[in-house]
């Protein structure tokens, strides 16, 4: 143990999992779940750390939310260079938006971050409600 004073111990960077310990920590725990379910939010939480340019080798900690505000802002933006292939629809979009708040919740639950970052963000509520009956919404309208 060092012997400086600004040493604590109960910071101890091991205390808090890295985030691909702590993802793996989340599915053992979440192994219940049908192999669809899985596989989806496995999905969703993956392209959330790839977009954010997160590694799984860094501490939990690195999440901020304006990684998580880049990453809706992304969700809603046209694809860039899509070759084939359709765009995920605005439910998809905001299902996989939960599926990365409920991971980091569940982060939260376990002390590995202070605060959730992606706390009230959400798809805009007229952009949802729009998919759901089939109507365009107004925001999309030229």
């Amino acid at each position: 143990m060092p012997d400086e004073p600004w040493y604590d111990p109960h910071e101890d960077e091991a205390d808090v999992p890295l985030l691909g310990e702590a993802i793996l920590l989340y599915q053992k725990e979440h192994s219940y779940r049908t192999k669809m379910t899985r596989y989806q939010s496995g999905r969703a939480i993956y392209a959330f750390m790839t977009h954010a340019r997160h590694h799984e080798n860094e501490p939990i900690w690195a999440v901020t939310r304006e990684a998580c505000k880049h990453w809706r802002a992304s969700l809603l933006a046209p694809a860039e260079g899509k070759v084939k292939g359709r765009d995920p629809g605005v439910a998809t979009l905001e299902k996989r938006l939960k599926m990365v708040t409920h991971f980091i919740n569940w982060c939260v639950q376990r002390d590995y971050l202070p605060a959730n970052p992606m706390q009230g963000l959400s798809l805009p509520k007229r952009l949802v409600a729009a998919a759901k009956t089939g109507r365009p919404p107004s925001v999309m309208r030229s």
